[in-house]
C-alpha cells in the first residue's frame, strides 16, 4: 500500500513537474513574443517621437533663419532710410553754413526741412510699429468730424501731387458730414499712409479719395476709400502688402522707399478700431484701399449741410482753398513765457519760435533755475504766464521741478516738453501736475498752437505731488 501511495505520488508530483515546467517554456515563449511586440511598439513610438522632434527641430530653424533673414533685412533697410536723410540733413546744413546769397540759404534750408520730415516718419514708424507688437498701442475715441479730417489731411499731400502734375481729388458723401465717435489720430494716420503711397506711386492720371457713411450698419460704418491710376500690383504683391517691411516696389528706382511698415501698421491700427482694411489691385490700371471702422453717430450731434455731393479738387487749377489762419497764433503776443531745458540749441529754438510769436521770453538751463525764477516772479506779482519745461535734465528734471511747484501751491501753467513719445510719460507728465505734454520734434505752428490753447484754457491742473 506503501509502495502505491509511493508510486501515484511520484506520478502526481512528476506531472505537476512537467505541468509546471511546461507552463513555465509557455510563458517564457509567450513573454518574449510580448517582449518583442512591445520592443517594436515601443521602437515605433521612440521613433515617432525622434521624427515629431526633428520635424520641430527644422521648424524651428526655419523660423529662426527666417527671422534672422527679416531682421537683418529691416536693419539694413533702416539703416538706408535712417542715413539716407541723415546725410542730406548734415550735407545741406553745412552748404547752408556757406551759403552766399538768401535764395540758396532758402534751398537748402528746405532739403533740411524736408529730409528731417522725413526722417521723422521713419521714427515714428518703427515706434508705432513696437507699440503694437508690445500691445501698447491704444485707440482714443473723441467726437470729431472725420469728414473734415480727412479733407485736411489730403490737403497735406496736395503740393506733392501737383509737384507730380496729378490730381487728388476728394469726394464727401453729404451723409457722412456729421459727426462720429472714433480715433482721429489714428484716423488721419491711415488715411495720410494711403493717400501718400497713392500720390507717390501714381505717374499720370489722378488720386481720388471717397468718403462714405453706412447708417444701415450697427454701429454705423465709416467707408474711405482710395484710389490711383497708379501702375496696379500683381496677386502675389497684394497677398504681401500688409506684411511689416514688405515694399512691393524692389526696383533700383527706389521710387517705394520706406520703412516698408505703414500699411501694416495702418491695417493693424484699423483692426484695433473694429475695422477693417483691405486692397484691390489689376496690373497696368491702378489700386484700391479700402478702410472701413465703425463710427457711430457723436452724442446730440448735429449733421453739416453739404451740397448734393460735395467735392473737393486738390489738382494743378489749385480750386480748393487752404484753411483759414487760426486767429490762436495771435494769442502769444506780450505773453511771458519761461522755457528750461538743458541742450542750448533746443531752448534757442523754442526761443526763437515764441519770440516770433510775440512772446517774451526767457530761458535757464535746468529745472532748479527754473523753480526758483517761477516762484519769485509769481511771489513779486509779475508771474509768468506759461513755463515750459524739459522733463530729462542731467540737474532737476521737468518732473521734480514741477512736483515743487505744485507743493508750494504753484497754479500757474507749466507744459512738460520730452523726446520721449510713449504713452506711460504723457501720464507721468500729468500725474506730476503739468497742464500739457508736448513731444519732440515739433513744429513752430504746433508749438505756438499748444501754447496758445495752454494760454487760452480757464483753469489750469494742479496737482500736489
Amino acid at each position: 500500500m506503501r509502495n502505491l501511495w509511493s508510486f501515484w505520488a511520484g506520478i502526481t508530483l512528476g506531472a505537476g513537474g512537467a505541468a509546471s515546467l511546461i507552463s513555465m517554456r509557455v510563458a517564457e515563449q509567450w513573454y518574449a513574443a510580448g517582449g518583442l511586440a512591445l520592443m517594436v511598439a515601443g521602437g515605433a513610438a521612440l521613433c515617432w517621437m525622434l521624427q515629431a522632434q526633428l520635424r520641430r527641430a527644422l521648424q524651428a530653424r526655419r523660423e529662426s533663419e527666417q527671422h534672422a533673414r527679416t531682421q537683418a533685412d529691416f536693419l539694413a533697410n533702416m539703416s538706408h532710410e535712417i542715413r539716407t536723410p541723415l546725410s542730406s540733413i548734415l550735407g545741406y546744413a553745412e552748404l547752408l553754413g556757406e551759403a552766399a546769397d538768401v535764395s540758396s540759404a532758402q534751398q537748402y534750408a528746405q532739403a533740411v526741412h524736408r529730409n528731417a520730415e522725413h526722417l521723422l516718419v521713419v521714427v515714428n514708424d518703427i515706434l508705432d510699429d513696437a507699440k503694437i507688437r508690445a500691445a501698447g498701442m491704444s485707440i482714443t475715441p473723441s467726437d470729431c468730424d472725420a469728414a473734415e479730417l480727412i479733407e485736411q489731411t489730403a490737403e497735406m499731400l496736395r503740393e506733392r501731387a501737383l509737384a507730380r502734375r496729378i490730381d487728388l481729388r476728394v469726394h464727401i458723401d453729404p451723409a457722412a458730414r456729421q459727426r462720429v465717435r472714433l480715433d482721429p489720430v489714428r484716423l488721419r494716420q491711415i488715411v495720410l499712409n494711403l493717400v501718400s503711397n497713392a500720390v507717390k506711386f501714381t505717374d499720370r492720371g489722378e488720386v481720388c479719395v471717397t468718403v462714405t457713411l453706412n447708417k444701415a450698419a450697427a454701429p454705423q460704418t465709416l467707408r474711405v476709400e482710395v484710389r490711383d491710376t497708379g501702375p496696379g500690383l500683381s496677386r502675389e504683391q497684394v497677398a504681401s502688402l500688409f506684411t511689416s517691411f514688405y515694399q512691393a516696389d524692389r526696383t533700383s528706382s527706389k521710387r517705394g522707399q520706406g520703412t516698408g511698415l505703414g500699411l501694416s501698421i495702418s491695417r493693424r491700427l484699423a483692426q484695433l478700431m473694429g475695422g477693417t482694411l483691405e486692397a484691390a489691385s489689376v496690373p497696368g490700371k491702378g489700386s484700391t484701399f479700402t478702410l472701413s471702422i465703425p463710427a457711430p453717430r457723436a452724442p446730440a450731434a448735429a449733421s453739416m449741410s453739404g451740397s448734393p455731393f460735395d467735392s473737393t479738387r486738390l489738382d494743378l487749377a489749385g480750386s480748393s482753398t487752404a484753411a483759414p489762419c487760426d486767429t490762436a497764433l495771435l494769442r502769444l503776443r506780450g505773453a511771458r513765457i519761461l522755457i528750461a531745458d538743458d541742450s542750448s540749441d533746443a531752448r534757442h529754438l523754442l526761443t526763437h519760435q515764441l519770440t516770433k510769436a510775440g512772446a517774451d521770453v526767457e530761458a535757464v538751463e535746468d529745472g532748479k533755475p527754473a523753480v526758483e525764477r517761477l516762484l519769485a516772479a509769481w511771489a513779486a506779482g509779475s508771474p509768468f504766464d506759461l513755463a515750459l519745461i524739459d522733463i530729462h535734465m542731467p540737474g532737476t528734471g521737468g518732473l521734480d521741478g514741477v512736483r515743487q511747484l505744485r507743493a508750494r501751491n504753484y497754479t500757474g501753467r507749466v507744459i512738460a516738453i520730452s523726446a520721449d513719445a510713449l504713452p506711460e510719460e504723457r501720464a507721468r507728465s500729468f500725474a506730476a501736475g503739468f497742464d500739457d505734454h508736448i513731444c519732440k520734434p515739433i513744429s513752430g505752428e504746433e508749438l505756438v498752437r499748444r501754447c496758445s490753447a495752454a494760454l487760452a484754457a480757464p483753469g489750469t491742473v494742479a496737482l500736489a505731488a
